[in-house]
């Protein structure tokens, strides 16, 4: 059973937002922006206990309350057929509803089923007490209705439920979808909604208050995994598969009704004892199969010994406590890469207790880790996604939020949710929104810009991206705004010319990505874009190169590629402008030099001014190629400086800052 979608409403900074879950899935955005929102109401759902007040209601109003849905899907055929009243179009929803009253959170769960809408009012009064008296007067003037005569005779608050239930079961085209009465039972409860044989949640947050820690730890993100660790190694074990078989075989032996006249003399005495209370009535009593027995795993005293010293877990610094958990997802996901090499009666075993979902949801994955732990720690995460863990789980899905891009990938774009704070009414605080863009949409749209008949598929989508992805690219996900140039030069002076206007890019979050030539601009633009991210493009014409190749400025010789018009033309229809072999223009969205952009720079303040910068920057850096010292952020601010000692403006640059700097605006 997979986690599809949380829907939330009412719940602190969300009004109303479904999040779409995969696999994985990872939540970027600003603080407070109502990431870890998601992954708290992930934890109100599971809580059995209620953990709430009147501040994680939206705006304080508990007026109104608060609710946390989750859809699944893929669910198991003992799933579907424990929760058949409640599927539609194959998945599960449930929600989890808090009421504030007298003074206290309470909190009920809800299955959501076809319901007929007529019915509304009378469902209402099964919680009235009167006696089910308006009850029965709203079943009667229900039956005075020709659609529902056909209704049963019935006075009786379960009679009446039964009644229109069955209604509902045979008229489904007259229902819609609707809470049901609140009687969906929790994870604690035996009954229709036993959500725990399917699913199993484990949130790591971002700072854990050792003191919340029980003395044996039960409960806490360590114990549990420490516990699915433990069951991964020893549960593939084939002496302890070859115990619990001979073990199960005897205990069925020494149940076999044939080995216990006591059943039968026991039946004996029942029936002479009910015939005194009903004469000719029997009671057969027959001895079922036994279920299958459960073999308890040992339990480990767990320390972790820190400069020579052995303390309790809860007892270590926060540091030390995340690198052990996050140490403990590793062991998953390695148990999981090594459930290959065991038999198949082995892995069947292992699968006895397992756990047909398992949801985790950590804040900041990066919290006390070096950039290569990072990196190792996002892969680790990956795998775990990527499949189950044996003995553990049958799926495992992973949620994070993060603000490292060590954690995101430009090729898994698809994973990505963004949210941000909008306004929705001027008289209430900002809420918050979510952000996301599919293969489907990239494919489509770069099918449309390259004239393709049909969208491009995800497994082509993925390939283009291959070319793209750099850790300035990933930086794009967590920025205000984006601007994409072609390469490090660019990059430079844009950079150069925002320092010299007293503009800090990086404090306006604004992050300047080379994309390795212009034909890899329109991928991240179209991504970028549909995350609701501002871009703005910057690319030369490359006219000069349209005829012949060219010669090299440095060196003198021939060049021996020519450009394309097609890309430009390419980059013009992705912008929705009129299409242009050769464009030269400079709007809000982007800006083509005819040429490029040095050759544009050097026109505007001349060659003499050019050179001098030049000679003074290879002079201070120690550089003797122009090439290299065109790269350098210094070259372009001593470039600046030359120009305006000269009474001359470097246009082009200032223009494009200017139009960057609008962006967000």
């Amino acid at each position: 059973m997979t986690l599809a979608s949380i829907r939330i409403q009412n719940f602190r900074c969300v009004l109303d937002e479904t999040l779409d879950c995969g696999q994985l899935t990872a939540l970027l955005g600003r603080n407070g922006a109502g990431k870890s929102t998601f992954l708290r109401a992930l934890d109100l759902f599971y809580e059995p206990s209620v953990k709430a007040d009147a501040d994680d209601f939206f705006n304080k109003d508990i007026s109104e309350p608060f609710s946390i849905g989750l859809t699944f899907s893929n669910l198991s055929d003992e799933a579907k057929d424990l929760f058949q009243k409640y599927l539609q179009n194959g998945t599960l929803t449930v929600e989890r509803v808090f009421t504030y009253t007298d003074g206290k959170v309470t909190a009920k769960y809800h299955g959501s089923s076809l319901q007929n809408p007529d019915f509304r009012e009378l469902r209402e009064s099964f919680d009235l007490t009167d006696r089910f008296a308006k009850g029965k007067e709203l079943y009667g003037q229900l039956k005075t209705q020709t659609k529902y005569a056909g209704l049963p005779n019935a006075t009786a608050k379960g009679d009446v439920k039964a009644a229109i239930e069955a209604w509902e079961e045979g008229n489904q085209e007259s229902c819609v979808p609707a809470r049901d009465d609140g009687q969906f039972f929790g994870f604690q409860a035996v009954g229709r909604g036993n959500l725990s044989k399917f699913t199993r949640f484990l949130f790591i947050p971002a700072i854990r208050d050792a003191s919340e820690d029980s003395a044996d730890g039960k409960g806490t993100p360590v114990s549990t995994l420490m516990d699915m660790v433990v069951r991964s190694r020893i549960a593939t074990r084939p002496e302890i598969a070859d115990f619990r078989s001979e073990t199960q075989a005897k205990y069925k032996e020494l149940l076999d009704p044939a080995r216990m006249p006591e059943l039968g003399q026991f039946q004996d005495e029942l029936n002479a004892t009910l015939s005194v209370f009903s004469p000719g009535a029997e009671v057969n009593l027959n001895w079922q199969e036994p279920k299958q027995l459960q073999v308890p795993l040992p339990e480990a005293d767990l320390r972790l010994k820190e400069d020579g010293y052995a303390s309790a877990v809860s007892r270590t610094g926060h540091g030390l406590q995340r690198a052990f958990i996050l140490t403990l997802l590793q062991h998953l996901a390695k148990a999981r890469s090594e459930s290959d090499s065991g038999t198949e009666e082995v892995q069947q075993e292992v699968q006895i207790n397992a756990i047909p979902n398992f949801l985790i949801a950590i804040e900041e994955p990066e919290l006390y880790q070096h950039p290569s732990r990072q990196r190792y720690l996002a892969k680790t995460l990956e795998q775990l996604a990527s499949g189950s863990i044996p003995g553990v789980s049958q799926v495992t899905q992973i949620l994070y939020c993060t603000h490292s891009p060590l954690f995101v990938r430009v090729d898994q774009f698809e994973n990505v949710r963004i949210l941000r704070k909008e306004e929705r009414d001027p008289n209430l605080p900002k809420v918050a929104k979510i952000y996301k863009v599919t293969l489907n949409e990239i494919g489509a749209a770069l099918a449309t810009i390259d004239g393709a008949g049909e969208p491009y598929d995800g497994e082509s989508v993925k390939a283009r991206l291959s070319t793209i992805m750099t850790p300035w690219m990933n930086e794009g996900f967590f920025s205000d705004a984006v601007v994409l140039v072609e390469g490090e030069n660019d990059r430079t002076a844009v950079l150069a010319t925002a320092t010299k206007h007293g503009v800090d890019l990086d404090s306006k979050g604004t992050t300047v990505i080379p994309c390795l030539g212009k034909s890899n601009i329109d991928r991240p633009y179209l991504i970028f874009t549909k995350l609701g991210i501002p871009v703005f493009a910057v690319w030369d014409g490359d006219a000069n190169l349209g005829e012949t190749a060219g010669k090299c400025p440095e060196c003198g010789k021939d060049l021996d590629k020519k450009a394309d018009p097609k890309l430009n033309r390419r980059l013009m229809r992705m912008l929705g402008k009129a299409e242009e072999d050769w464009p030269n223009f400079t709007d809000a969205a982007a800006a083509c030099f005819h040429t490029n952009l040095e050759d544009t720079i050097r026109s505007e303040v001349g060659e003499e001014i050019w050179k001098t910068a030049m000679e003074k920057c290879m002079s201070l850096t120690g550089m003797s190629k122009y090439s290299h010292v065109k790269k350098k952020t210094l070259f372009y601010e001593m470039l600046k400086d030359e120009a305006e000692a000269q009474g001359q403006e470097i246009q082009s640059l200032n223009e494009i800052t200017q139009k960057i700097l609008k962006l967000q605006t």
